[in-house]
């Protein structure tokens, strides 16, 4: 009897033990399982995080491109001639010609550029009218610069002023 007392008394214990081990093997697949789905939170997450900083950078991008489109002359090639002609007046410099270029046209704007040739008594003068075309309200640029002197007559004896050549341009908005 000893025995089956012995093994009555450990009966206990060993199905405790099996209901331990069994509980354990439960409890890890039941970790396994979470710790699985932490895991794919966790990628899903990133990849969330991901994309918001690209709407971010994109959001950014677009502001800066707004702000490029405000820089732009809205105007068009008529106030554009205009606005040149008008400077020139005021600086005392005279509008020999002006010849209209081909436009260039980017994605979000058009380059238009005229190349003129203006007269003008002296280089301060002529300073002045350059002076006043790239810091004027609109975007002018100055491409191309060529001066010379221009003559009185057919003899070329006596200098008369300067004569200088430009290829001047503004950026359009598309619409």
């Amino acid at each position: 009897m000893d025995a089956k007392g012995n093994f009555l008394k450990q009966k206990n214990n060993i199905v405790n033990s099996v209901i331990v081990i069994v509980a354990l093997i439960v409890s890890l697949n039941i970790y396994q399982g979470q710790n699985k789905t932490i895991g794919l939170l966790n990628e899903q997450s990133d990849k969330e995080a991901k994309k918001n900083e690209l709407f971010n950078n994109l959001s950014q991008l677009d502001k800066k491109i707004n702000t490029y489109k405000d820089f732009l002359n809205k105007k068009d090639k008529t106030g554009f001639m205009n606005d040149v002609g008008n400077i020139s007046k005021s600086c005392g410099v005279t509008i020999v010609s002006i010849r209209p270029m081909p436009d260039e046209t980017y994605p979000f704007y058009i380059k238009h550029s005229v190349n003129l040739t203006v007269s003008a008594a002296k280089y301060e003068t002529l300073g002045k009218f350059v002076n006043k075309l790239e810091v004027s309200d609109d975007v002018y640029a100055i491409d191309v610069l060529q001066i010379k002197p221009e003559f009185e007559g057919e003899e070329q004896a006596k200098v008369k002023g300067l004569l200088a050549t430009m290829v001047v341009s503004t950026f359009l908005t598309k619409e």
